[in-house]
């Protein structure tokens, strides 16, 4: 049985990792997804704080969640269109590393599912 694959480690393949790995070095691409990872992080915590629908944040970086205690799916439904995907009881932000550092489309998607949680809100 043979364990080969047409483009699995030759030449091709290993020219376009050099080349994505040159492009993050270039770009400071991981820099950028620590320091508004972190942003987004943050501002997850807030939601987890002041929203009783949402119970914990998961996730590093630009792909991070918030478990939720209510069903996902309606909120998926009207937050999809915001940058928002689907996981079985969970809100999840998967954001490309090219994001600017502002954080703007971390905010967005906050946002977005603040909204969507604002009528269940936190006992003080």
């Amino acid at each position: 049985m043979s364990r080969e694959n047409t483009f699995g480690g030759g030449p091709p393949a290993c020219r376009v990792a050099l080349e994505c790995l040159a492009i993050l070095e270039e770009e400071n691409l991981l820099e950028n997804v620590a320091s508004v990872g972190a942003y987004l992080q943050q501002e997850l915590k807030r939601v987890t704080e002041t929203h009783a629908a949402a119970k914990e944040v998961r996730g590093r970086g630009f792909i991070q969640g918030v478990v939720l205690d209510i069903p996902a799916r309606p909120i998926v439904e009207h937050a999809l269109a915001q940058c928002a995907v689907q996981q079985q009881s969970g809100y999840r932000l998967a954001l490309p590393a090219s994001i600017s550092a502002t954080g703007e489309a971390c905010g967005q998607g906050v946002r977005v599912l603040k909204k969507l949680l604002g009528k269940k809100r936190r006992a003080a």
